[in-house]
């Protein structure tokens, strides 16, 4: 083998090993790294592919909802489904209110309740914000 093949093949190692023994650590496929950032992306948790990596091979990590999540993750994911349970009674408060458009929760943005209205949205949320329990945030918009 001439010198510069030489060269060039450990090169090629020396530049491919971090990967590979990454991967190997992890031990990781590539459906569970794609399902898990798709989840993390869903709820607006960290979702680079280094993050996702990192944590899913973090062997103290919980897996309660499939995936991994590190303890504040937990926990706040915890928060959300707790809130749940509570937001039926803050859109039922708003649904016969003129305007009304609709509501969801969005994930991405940390679990807050999106209400919809083509009237007038302050006055749309005055009357959510009375039945609103401690710790859920609610975003009022308008629309069209």
């Amino acid at each position: 083998m001439s010198k510069h093949r030489l060269i060039a093949a450990l090169f090629t190692l020396v530049l491919m090993f971090p990967l590979t023994a990454t991967a190997r650590a992890a031990n990781l496929s590539s459906d569970s790294l794609r399902r898990a950032t798709s989840f993390r992306t869903s709820l607006g948790l960290r979702s680079d592919a280094g993050s996702v990596a990192a944590v899913e091979s973090n062997p103290s990590a919980s897996r309660k909802y499939g995936v991994a999540l590190l303890p504040d993750e937990q926990s706040d994911i915890d928060e959300r489904v707790a809130m749940d349970g509570k937001i039926p009674s803050v859109i039922d408060a708003v649904r016969d209110e003129p305007g009304f458009a609709g509501a969801y929760i969005d994930q991405a943005a940390g679990g807050v309740l999106d209400l919809a209205t083509t009237g007038n949205p302050d006055d749309l949320a005055a009357k959510a914000r009375m039945q609103l329990p401690a710790g859920l945030a609610v975003r009022v918009r308008s629309v069209s």
